[in-house]
């Protein structure tokens, strides 16, 4: 689970802060991917982090111990942005995913495989991504993304967006539910169906001028 809050600034760089929970294989992987966070390596992960989501800036990262197994992990990071649109003037925006997890996003980016010649692994598992933008004083929003609703072959998708005092909350959850571990052509199939809805849905823009 992601709880992002950013601020973009009268220049449009962004500020902002996350924390993400992690359970189940999410949160063994995590712990693994952290357990050489330390010196280079620290830079290195935020720098990976923003290029993956063709962002670009500064941050740091702040894990609790990845080897205390009687807490749950979880990761906190702060981080400032260079501009991803022209502020002030008007313009679009999608939202910035700094340095949260961002995994319903990367699921988006992920293009599926055209065909499915094998059977091939899947998972069962539940992601949660809940962000607020605000927008500095010089800068009005006009328009927000619309809600989306998706409910089928065992995939459930839902995003809300609403706007408040001249911040956007964003809320956006995915849940598969797979009978099994391994998948064939149908569920491929079925994922690329879901995977334009969900592609649609972050491609959305908040329009400000």
């Amino acid at each position: 689970i992601d709880e992002s809050s950013m601020q973009i600034q009268a220049d449009g760089t962004i500020k902002g802060t996350t924390e993400t929970h992690f359970k189940g294989t999410k949160e063994i992987a995590s712990r693994t991917n952290f357990s050489s966070f330390e010196g280079e390596e620290k830079q290195k992960m935020v720098t990976e982090h923003l290029a993956r989501y063709r962002e670009s800036g500064t941050g740091t990262y702040a894990p609790s111990d990845v080897y205390d197994l009687n807490k749950p992990f979880t990761v906190s990071g702060t981080f400032t942005l260079d501009p991803i649109s022209n502020i002030p003037g008007n313009g679009a925006i999608t939202l910035p995913i700094g340095l949260s997890k961002g995994a319903i996003t990367y699921k988006g980016e992920v293009r599926p495989e055209e065909t499915a010649e094998f059977p091939f692994i899947c998972q069962t598992y539940f992601l949660e991504e809940n962000s607020k933008l605000a927008f500095p004083s010089n800068v009005k929003v006009t328009k927000i993304p619309a809600s989306v609703s998706y409910a089928a072959n065992g995939v459930n998708y839902q995003s809300q967006y609403t706007l408040k005092d001249n911040t956007v909350t964003a809320k956006r959850s995915l849940g598969v539910d797979r009978p099994s571990v391994v998948c064939g052509s149908k569920d491929l199939e079925n994922w690329k169906v879901f995977h334009k809805v969900l592609k649609h849905d972050l491609r959305s823009q908040i329009i400000y001028e």
